[in-house]
């Protein structure tokens, strides 16, 4: 799996963990701690990055740019070296690692799928194969 998949199954396992008694939480759990410490692995090396390329502060620090209306990460100032920082950012996002997820064997109802609000996440896990079959 792609690091930047990798951190999508991750952000969708942990939606659907506070959840409480969802069929899957034993999946989502043993996910979780495959998932977690390598998305925290990549993470340190996209802060490398910011440290290497962005614009420092008086005190050496990362320049923050102002939080934009409905953007909920932070951003740095890169001066002419964003081509670099960004390059550099998507070959990690873009790098493969290899993970064995762990597989719950369960149906899902078409009901359960249509009933459910976080419905969207399921058909994520649906996808890297992390629940099996959707029952009709």
């Amino acid at each position: 799996m792609k690091i930047s998949q990798i951190n999508h199954l991750l952000n969708v396992c942990r939606e659907l963990a506070e959840q409480d008694k969802l069929p899957i939480s034993y999946a989502i759990a043993r996910n979780l701690s495959l998932l977690e410490p390598i998305s925290f692995k990549a993470s340190k090396e996209l802060f490398d990055i910011v440290r290497k390329y962005a614009t420092k502060d008086e005190n050496g620090s990362p320049k923050v740019l102002p939080n934009r209306p409905g953007n909920n990460f932070i951003d740095f100032e890169y001066g002419d070296q964003v081509e670099r920082a960004v390059a550099e950012y998507e070959a990690i996002q873009s790098t493969e690692v290899p993970v064995d997820l762990y597989q719950a064997n369960i149906m899902v109802s078409k009901q359960y799928l249509d009933s459910n609000p976080k419905a969207k996440y399921l058909t994520v896990l649906l996808e890297y194969n992390v629940i099996q079959d959707v029952a009709e």
